[in-house]
C-alpha cells in the first residue's frame, strides 16, 4: 500500500471549520478558530517548594483535556524563561519539540481529539543562571490553543494572533546544597519539644493486651540546640513506662531515636484510655522541658491476680 505522508482533518461545526494538514516533517495547519476547549484536569499552578540548586533539574505535569465535542489545535508554547523548558504530551502523538524562552517553533502544531486528554511537561534547571542563583522563583509557560478565550482559563492570545492563550505557572525557593539538606531535615522533625524535634511527640499502642508483654515505640528525633548537650536521664511519669536513648551526646544536627516501652502487666492501670510521659533530661539543663507521650487502654485479659506490682491491688 502507498504510503501517505499527508493527513487530513475536516471538521464541520456551526460557526467556523477547521482544517488541519500535517506534513511528515513540517507540519502546518490552516485553521479558521475557534474550535475546542481547554480545561485543567488537576491545578493551573505548581510549587516545587525547595529546590537544591545542584540536585539537577525538577519537572512537573500539568494535565489537562480538551473538554468539547469539537477537536482542539494546540499551535504553539513558550516559556517566561530560558531557564524552564516544556513539553507538550498528547497520545497517539509522537513527542513535541522543546518550547522555551528563545525556542517556540511557529510552523509546530497537534489536534487533541474532542474529549482526549493532554499534558504539558514543565522542566526547570536551577543551574541555567549560575551556581549562585538562589532564591524564589516564578516561571510561566504559555500555550496557544484554537480555543476562544474564556477570560478565566483563557486568554486572548497576546501576540495578535488567533485563539487563546493559557498560562500555567510553576514556583519554587532555589537554595544552596547545605541548605536545601538542613532545610530538609528540619522538616522531617515538624514537633519542637524545647531543643528537640520529633517526627511525632505523642503515639498511641490502642488497645493492649495484659498477656502481650512489654510493648515498645521508637520516637525519632533531631537536636536543635546551639551547643552540645549530655542527656543524663529519660525518666518516665510511672514506673511501667521507661526510655532509652541510643545517643547522649549530642551536638547541633544530631538525630537519635528514644525507645519507649510500656509494661501493661505491671499493676493496676486507669479505666478507659490513658496516657503516660518521658521527659529528656540535659546537661546544660534545657530552658524548656521536652516531653513525649504514649496513649494506651487495657484489656485485662489475664485479671488483676496476674500483676507483678499485687500491692496496688485493693
Amino acid at each position: 500500500m502507498k504510503k501517505i505522508w499527508m493527513s487530513i482533518l475536516v471538521v464541520a461545526m456551526v460557526g467556523s471549520v477547521v482544517a488541519y494538514v500535517a506534513g511528515k516533517d513540517s507540519p502546518s495547519q490552516d485553521i479558521v478558530w475557534p474550535t475546542g476547549q481547554v480545561t485543567m484536569v488537576d491545578t493551573v499552578e505548581h510549587d516545587w517548594g525547595d529546590i537544591d540548586i545542584k540536585g539537577g533539574d525538577v519537572e512537573h505535569v500539568f494535565s489537562l483535556k480538551n473538554s468539547s465535542s469539537e477537536p482542539l489545535v494546540i499551535k504553539t508554547a513558550s516559556t517566561s524563561c530560558m531557564c524552564t523548558s516544556a513539553f507538550i504530551d498528547i497520545p497517539g502523538e509522537s513527542n513535541s519539540p522543546t518550547f522555551g524562552m528563545h525556542n517556540n517553533p511557529p510552523n509546530w502544531g497537534r489536534v487533541v481529539p474532542a474529549g482526549s486528554d493532554f499534558s504539558v511537561r514543565a522542566v526547570f534547571d536551577p543551574m541555567a543562571h549560575g551556581p549562585d542563583a538562589v532564591g524564589p522563583i516564578q516561571r510561566s509557560i504559555f500555550i496557544v490553543t484554537s480555543a476562544a478565550p474564556d477570560n478565566l482559563l483563557t486568554y486572548k492570545n497576546s501576540n495578535g494572533d488567533e485563539g487563546s492563550m493559557l498560562e500555567l505557572r510553576a514556583s519554587g525557593k532555589v537554595l544552596y546544597t547545605d541548605d536545601f539538606q538542613q532545610q530538609q531535615t528540619k522538616e522531617s522533625y515538624p514537633v519542637s519539644e524545647g531543643d528537640f524535634a520529633f517526627k511525632e511527640n505523642e503515639y498511641d499502642f490502642g488497645v493492649i493486651k495484659q498477656s502481650q508483654g512489654i510493648v515498645t515505640h521508637d520516637f525519632a528525633f533531631l537536636y536543635n540546640g546551639d551547643k552540645k548537650t549530655k542527656v543524663t536521664g529519660t525518666p518516665g511519669s510511672c514506673a511501667c513506662t521507661t526510655a532509652s536513648i541510643n545517643r547522649t551526646d549530642l551536638s547541633p544536627g544530631d538525630e537519635g531515636i528514644l525507645t519507649v516501652e510500656f509494661d501493661p502487666n505491671l499493676h493496676e492501670e486507669p479505666e478507659g484510655k490513658f496516657f503516660k510521659t518521658i521527659s529528656i533530661l540535659t546537661d546544660p539543663i534545657s530552658e524548656e522541658n521536652v516531653e513525649i507521650k504514649i496513649w494506651a487502654e487495657m484489656d485485662l485479659d489475664l485479671g488483676p491476680e496476674a500483676y507483678k506490682q499485687q500491692e496496688h491491688i485493693d
